[in-house]
């Protein structure tokens, strides 16, 4: 039972034969939809529903594939407003035999409950969004000037933010594109209360919101980031789809899928030094009984019905001035090969080949769960829904070697109308960069490294001193140094804060520090990847995470302290390419969008879970029946270890790659 609302969290049917149908022996069969609700109408009691609540239940989605399980999920609305996320899914065998009802949707007599008189709506949507994105983007009051710009499907308008707002908030919070906004009511215990549902999504972060309509208050924040026949050159398995099985999956990465499970089993921080060969795969399609093509006939660019792949290299988020797309190298064909001993910025050809790989694998994803259930009313992502239900226009943004970070992936999910948006960082290899200390604490540290500003290579060794400006708080540099005096010669240390990363080391640049080290302000298992580009910065930069940054500053109470920054020049490797990254990933998207309509997740609980489930993801694409014979298993005690290709094994021992146990720094 869920204890907030007094109703089952799940429901287990008599599985006792004769009475669990929806129609009597002999009769005609009604359609799922019917069934279902015949079935919720059985129960409303234990949903403290009333029958009319039953009766006009919106159906969200049958999902019937021909066998197995027949699921049909109900909404609820009050006078054409849709209920905030609350949705109840009714479980059905083959013959319409009720097996178990999961979530739940409220009453409608709640809504008479509302504060200040049922369904008032005293804030405009304008009013909401500002305080939406004043809570976003830390702003210190609600910006002023939003304009519609048009509605959208789904019960959806778009506002577009004023210039001015943007100016004074960093890149890495800024929106790509319009922000989106409907009515809804959400679920109190006593009560529906009137709100407003929007999505923000920047380079750095993406969030969804629920503000109260009446008091400005916020009910709800939660984090969204836990295509004829053509031609691609990719690390894929050889052959053609078969019904045995998706012929033509990924394989884990240009190392191929010789290094999985593990080589040896043990932490050795195994790195591949061969690498596979990739292959030209020609198709339309991937595993999908539909036969929807990823691209249309023509086409010249990796943007298709289900994924828009592309280089996001500079900003703003998405794609724009500066960033590119894979394009064909002849008619239909993409055929690039990727040199792993390069840097993955060498050359437009370099990155349009791991663009393709992104774009390849997304697809897969897109096809090889499509058959599965994962279809357009399930909440899968397409520009063009082919009137098969749920909101189109939300084809997956993949971007590859983002810019706003290193060493990491992530996978923002609005729901369902609006693109998920897949990032794909470049990673430092190990041994690249690294930060010791002596004095006053004595430690090596995992850093981050700054890509588009400061010196690339460099063994830097100097006095430690915390930074100090004059505006709160005031150990961020987003203003002049007051210490200025003592900050010259030595190596400084700033807070992140709402500043660029960037700015913060001119700043620490002009009052003559020698190198900067940046401490996160938020507790992560990694230091944050130093996005941004300036020219004119010559020191070094690194970062670390809070805890480190924290045992930096106890180190200073105690005693003088002298830190070594170091960075060796090395080929940078492409998460991009990681498949097994990429596969993770693409499952927070299907559990994201299949919980709540990207809203259900929302606990910390539940955040583990989609992690389990992302990595479950990226092992079905990984394990083989055969693997169970390779020795190095024992080491592990069964679990099978990640061998990938962008893998950066410099945060050290404790955090041991294991791929089933999801210690790696990935979102």
């Amino acid at each position: 039972m869920d204890e907030r609302y007094d109703v089952p969290n799940m429901l287990w049917a008599d599985r006792t034969p004769g009475v669990r149908t929806a129609f009597a022996a002999g009769a005609a069969r009604p359609d799922a939809a019917a069934s279902a609700r015949r079935h919720l109408g059985m129960v409303q009691d234990l949903y403290r529903l009333q029958s009319s609540d039953v009766v006009d239940a919106p159906v969200r989605y049958v999902h019937d594939t021909g066998r197995g399980g027949i699921v049909v999920a109900f909404t609820q609305q009050v006078d054409g407003i849709d209920v905030f996320r609350d949705e109840v899914k009714v479980l059905m065998d083959r013959e319409h035999g009720l097996v178990g009802v999961s979530g739940y949707i409220p009453s409608r007599a709640l809504a008479q409950r509302a504060a200040q008189g049922g369904l008032a709506f005293t804030l405009t949507p304008e009013e909401a969004v500002a305080i939406g994105y004043a809570d976003f983007a830390q702003l210190g009051a609600s910006p002023k000037g939003l304009r519609s710009v048009g509605t959208l499907e789904g019960g959806f308008e778009s506002f577009e933010l004023p210039a001015m707002t943007l100016e004074t908030v960093e890149d890495g919070l800024r929106p790509g594109g319009p922000v989106r906004v409907k009515r809804t009511l959400f679920h109190q215990p006593e009560a529906l209360v009137p709100a407003y549902q929007m999505e923000f999504m920047a380079p750095e972060r993406a969030y969804s919101y629920v503000i109260d309509a009446n008091t400005g208050a916020l009910l709800f924040r939660h984090d969204i980031m836990v295509h004829d026949t053509f031609h691609y050159r990719v690390w894929a398995d050889a052959g053609v789809w078969a019904d045995a099985g998706p012929v033509g999956r990924p394989t884990d990465g240009p190392q191929g899928n010789a290094p999985s499970p593990h080589p040896t089993g043990f932490n050795d921080f195994y790195a591949p030094t061969t690498f596979a060969a990739p292959v030209l795969k020609s198709l339309q399609n991937g595993p999908l009984s539909t036969n929807d093509p990823w691209l249309p006939a023509g086409a010249t660019t990796t943007t298709g019905n289900n994924v828009d792949a592309y280089a996001d290299l500079a900003s703003p988020d998405g794609f724009g001035a500066g960033d590119l797309r894979a394009t064909v190298t002849s008619p239909n064909t993409f055929d690039r090969a990727y040199d792993p001993a390069l840097a993955p910025n060498v050359s437009s050809d370099q990155r349009m080949a791991a663009i393709t790989q992104l774009f390849y694998n997304n697809n897969f994803f897109h096809d090889w769960y499509y058959d599965s259930g994962f279809d357009e009313a399930s909440g899968n992502g397409q520009t063009d829904n082919y009137a098969r239900g749920g909101l189109g226009g939300d084809a997956m943004r993949s971007e590859a070697q983002d810019y706003s970070g290193t060493n990491n992936a992530n996978m923002s999910t609005p729901s369902d109308g609006s693109p998920a948006r897949m990032q794909m960082y470049v990673f430092t290899p190990a041994g690249i960069a690294g930060l010791t200390a002596t004095g006053g604490v004595t430690g090596t540290y995992a850093v981050g490294v700054a890509s588009g500003f400061g010196a690339q290579s460099f063994n830097t060794t100097g006095t430690l001193i915390l930074g100090v400006d004059a505006a709160a708080p005031v150990n961020d540099g987003c203003t002049a140094l007051t210490n200025f005096a003592a900050v010259s010669g030595k190596i400084v240390l700033l807070d992140r804060g709402t500043c660029g990363f960037s700015a913060k080391a001119q700043i620490a640049q002009n009052a003559g520090a020698i190198g900067l080290i940046i401490a996160d302000n938020a507790t992560n298992a990694t230091p944050p990847g130093l996005g941004g580009t300036l020219a004119g910065i010559t020191i070094p930069v690194l970062s670390v995470t809070l805890a480190n940054g924290n045992a930096l500053k106890a180190g200073l109470l105690a005693g003088s302290v002298t830190v070594t920054m170091t960075r060796q020049p090395s080929v940078a490797r492409d998460g991009t390419l990681d498949n097994q990254i990429v596969a993770h990933e693409w499952g927070h998207f299907i559990s994201n969008r299949l919980v709540g309509n990207a809203a259900g997740l929302s606990t910390n609980m539940a955040g583990g879970l989609g992690e389990g489930w992302a990595d479950f993801h990226g092992l079905l694409m990984t394990v083989n029946p055969e693997d169970i014979g390779v020795g190095s298993n024992a080491n592990w005690n069964g679990v099978y270890s990640m061998a990938g290709y962008a893998l950066h094994p410099s945060v050290g021992t404790s955090n041991a790659y294991y791929f089933g146990i999801r210690r790696a720094p990935y979102s």
